[in-house]
């Protein structure tokens, strides 16, 4: 019983939430500060009216968002890093600017981030 009990509050960890808005072929935010071991989750939200990707090969993320549809994808947070997304679904003459980057570290407060404060994100404060 007491073992169960220290498992319980790791297993009720905070998830960290992001939303980013697909709008125009821009990405908004683009930059994303996650702190590492915390889980994350990251929603993209098309305004457009064409179908984008969300594309983060080195964290092995690949998806599709329909136009005025929104999908949510888990982040992990287990190694810390720089890692950059792109939109994975060539959507017009602006496809090739539709990217950004996610910061995982130990240390989130050594990023200035705005982005985090609006969305939320526990210790990001």
């Amino acid at each position: 019983f007491l073992l169960l009990m220290l498992l319980i509050p790791s297993a009720l960890a905070e998830t960290q939430q992001i939303t980013i808005d697909m709008r125009n072929n821009q990405l908004e935010p683009s930059t994303i500060v996650l702190k590492k071991g915390v889980p994350a989750e990251i929603t993209f939200v098309n305004h457009d009216k064409q179908a984008h990707g969300f594309g983060a090969y080195e964290l092995e993320i690949v998806g599709r968002i329909e136009p005025g549809e929104q999908e949510t994808f888990e982040i992990p947070t287990d190694k810390e890093g720089i890692f950059d997304f792109y939109c994975a679904i060539y959507c017009g003459r602006d496809h090739y600017d539709m990217g950004g980057t996610i910061i995982i570290t130990d240390n989130p407060d050594k990023f200035s981030s705005e982005t985090n404060t609006e969305n939320n994100i526990p210790g990001n404060r």
